[in-house]
């Protein structure tokens, strides 16, 4: 388990190729793993969604993309990843409705039952305390919200997992610190994804927190999933 200090160091020292290598490394799934999660809470006019550990607010603007309206909160551990995010929410236009904060994921620096959407994209297996976490999420959310969780998941079984296996630990930490300049970041990818919980652990852990109707979404071979949840009336 890596502690908060070295997590925003590996990403203020990735951060300006961090959405490159995103890109590159997941052969652009990326962009419809994120629009797949936007498409899975519409967003109204006057609601509002927190992306927590939003790094770059991809995942922010992947949602604007669809529905164009909302207010939305940003919150990240590293300073560097959301001025480049600010940049981009600019870019189209988005400041009116948008706040980011330099805050923890694990003591969120908002109101209880105050977000109708709460949603996370590969963050929550860099949280240290990762049911302190998704205490955060619940905590935060209005009674019926829903939290949207992408991430990542250890490897499947058959052919292909090995395969997915030997780019994972392999491939990605060589590239990725050819490009980004710190191979120990995606040393830490790769090794946070095969330690990482697979999809029925998750599930579990949050139905345990109080939350209902929880689902696993597969994508991409079962590489990588979205956990939706909803918070208890």
């Amino acid at each position: 388990m890596k502690d908060k200090d070295t997590i925003r160091a590996y990403f203020a020292v990735i951060a300006q190729r961090y959405d490159l290598m995103n890109h590159v490394l997941s052969f652009g799934q990326d962009w419809l793993w994120r629009r797949k999660v936007a498409r899975l809470a519409p967003v109204q006019d006057g609601q509002r969604v927190l992306d927590v550990c939003t790094g770059t607010c991809d995942l922010i603007l992947a949602f604007e993309r669809c529905y164009g309206t909302g207010h939305y909160v940003g919150v990240d551990l590293t300073e560097d990843m959301l001025t480049l995010g600010q940049v981009k929410a600019d870019r189209v236009g988005l400041q009116s409705r948008l706040e980011l904060h330099c805050g923890d994921a694990e003591a969120l620096p908002c109101e209880s039952d105050s977000f109708d959407v709460v949603t996370m994209g590969f963050g929550l297996r860099n949280l240290p305390h990762l049911m302190v976490g998704l205490e955060e999420i619940y905590r935060v959310l209005k009674p019926g919200g829903k939290a949207l969780i992408l991430e990542f998941a250890p490897a499947p079984g058959g052919l292909f997992g090995v395969l997915y296996r030997f780019y994972l630990t392999r491939i990605i930490p060589v590239l990725g610190g050819l490009v980004s300049g710190s191979r120990q970041a995606y040393q830490h990818l790769a090794s946070s994804v095969q330690g990482f919980f697979v999809p029925e652990q998750l599930q579990d852990h949050l139905r345990k927190k109080g939350f209902t109707d929880v689902i696993a979404i597969p994508l991409s071979g079962k590489i990588a999933y979205i956990y939706v949840a909803t918070k208890e009336t």
